[in-house]
Parts: C-alpha cells; sequence; structure tokens
C-alpha cells in the first residue's frame, strides 16, 4: 500500500503542476484555472483508476486533439467512447467522469476497440500534454518544438515512475522524430492513422501485441 501511496502522490504532483500551468499565445492549456476543470477532474480520475490495473504498456501520442483530449481530458478518449463503447476492463465508467457533450472521433473509437481485445488496460498518454497551435489561432494545429518534446520527455519518465508496472511504450508516430528522447523501457512504433489505413494500424497493432503480452490477446469484445 506504501508503493500505491508513493505513487498517487507523484500523480497528484503531475496534475497540480498541469492546472498552474498557463495557456500561452501557442499553447491552449485545458487543464489550467483557478478552479478544477472537467479535463483535469477527469483525467485524475482515469489516472487514479488506471492505477489500481498494473498496467504493462503504455500508449504514447505527441499530442491532444480538439475532439478528443481537449473536451475529456483523457488521452485518446473522446466523449462518445466513454459514453456509447461497452468497455470490457471497466476504465471507461461513464458515472465517473463528467462530460460536456457526446462528440465522436474516429481514432478514439478503433483505438479502444483494439483496448477491448487486450488481457489488461494499457496506460494511454500523450508527450506533451497542452494543445499546440499557431500563435493567437487556437484553431491551426503546429508541430511541437523539440524543447516541447525535451520537457514531455520530462514528464513521461514522472509518468513511468507512478507506473512501474510498465515495461513497454508503443509511440504513434515517427521514429526519427523520437529519437533524441530517453526511454527507460522498450520501445516500439506505430505509424499515426493518418500515413496509412485502419486496417493496417490494426494489424499493425495487433502484431506489437503478440510480442509484448505473455497472456495471449482475448477475443472477447
Amino acid at each position: 500500500m506504501e508503493g500505491n501511496n508513493i505513487e498517487l502522490n507523484i500523480i497528484k504532483s503531475i496534475l497540480t503542476d498541469f492546472q498552474m500551468h498557463e495557456s500561452e499565445d501557442k499553447v491552449l492549456n485545458f487543464y489550467g484555472g483557478d478552479r478544477i476543470s472537467i479535463q483535469l477532474y477527469n483525467l485524475y480520475k482515469y489516472l487514479r483508476k488506471m492505477n489500481s490495473y498494473e498496467p504493462s504498456i503504455l500508449i504514447l501520442g505527441e499530442h491532444p486533439h480538439f475532439a478528443r483530449e481537449a473536451r475529456t481530458g483523457i488521452p485518446f478518449t473522446s466523449e462518445h467512447v466513454i459514453v456509447k463503447m461497452n468497455d470490457r476492463h471497466g476504465v471507461l465508467e461513464k458515472d465517473v467522469y463528467k462530460l460536456i457533450g457526446i462528440r465522436k472521433d474516429s481514432f478514439s473509437a478503433l483505438l479502444w476497440g483494439q483496448i477491448n481485445k487486450m488481457s489488461n488496460p494499457p496506460l494511454l498518454w500523450n508527450l506533451f500534454p497542452f494543445y499546440p497551435h499557431q500563435e493567437n489561432s487556437p484553431s491551426n494545429h503546429r508541430s511541437l518544438t523539440i524543447q516541447e518534446m525535451e520537457w514531455g520527455n520530462q514528464l513521461l519518465l514522472k509518468i513511468l515512475e507512478a507506473y512501474p508496472s510498465i515495461t513497454k511504450v508503443f509511440v504513434i508516430g515517427n521514429k526519427l522524430k523520437y529519437d533524441h528522447l530517453n526511454f527507460p523501457v522498450d520501445v516500439d512504433y506505430l505509424s499515426p492513422l493518418e500515413m496509412g489505413n485502419p486496417h493496417a494500424f490494426v494489424e499493425d497493432f495487433n502484431e506489437l501485441l503478440k510480442i509484448s503480452q505473455p497472456i495471449k490477446i482475448s477475443n472477447k469484445v
């Protein structure tokens, strides 16, 4: 129990930093503010729930998206998935989370469909937790700077400290973009969905799971 308390304290420390981090001309922080936002509340509930699952895999994205994290606060997770997905692991108990509406996101549905086939749910995380955009233009997305990626890398190390059961990271992105970062566990790469088709992503994902999971992938959905 002592270990769990230490890990939860790390999570609380990370989220406190999120709340205090101010939005900038090129960065939108939907977790910030004097009051606890819906997004920060949901992320805390999600991270605390995942602490009890002792995940062995972390799925890492580059940054949040408007249709998902900017609304729910949970990486790769849309409101529609929380409300409609039959989550066999019980991670997405809709009564636990607060929602703004029921917006859909195709990648969120695809990824959670794959998670439903896993023997144990992975932890979902974004390297940079805030939304990067063009100066004073939140609707126009931009790529991360080297400094933002390195800051996110330090944050990722804290997350891995909070979840010591994680032994593998699946990075959704181009390997060359992440080569300069420090990963203290094994890493495999998945091509972003927009770089191919859904079927190729699913095949790639399932192939990595066969290699990474000591327990066979469940056929139940």
